[in-house]
């Protein structure tokens, strides 16, 4: 099994992470940060597969507060406060 350095993941993100989320298969792996970007990572090869800008997709003016996904890594959930 691949480790993968934090840098990796840090890099991607423009500020603090604030959750990770890893589907039950173990295929995929979200980072949550405060520059409101959603990324979706393919596991164990650490490929980004989908970077989302919450900030473009929010409504009012609620604030990411984790990160969630689907068993299959397929869905992606983000609660807001």
């Amino acid at each position: 099994m691949r480790t993968l350095q934090f840098e990796q993941y840090y890099a991607q993100h423009s500020g603090v992470i604030l959750k990770l989320s890893l589907s039950a298969d173990g295929s995929r792996l979200a980072s949550a940060g405060v520059d409101e970007k959603i990324v979706v990572w393919e596991m164990p090869a650490g490929k980004v597969i989908r970077t989302i800008s919450v900030a473009e997709e929010r409504y009012g003016t609620q604030r990411m507060t984790g990160v969630a996904l689907s068993p299959d890594g397929k869905s992606v959930a983000v609660p807001g406060d």
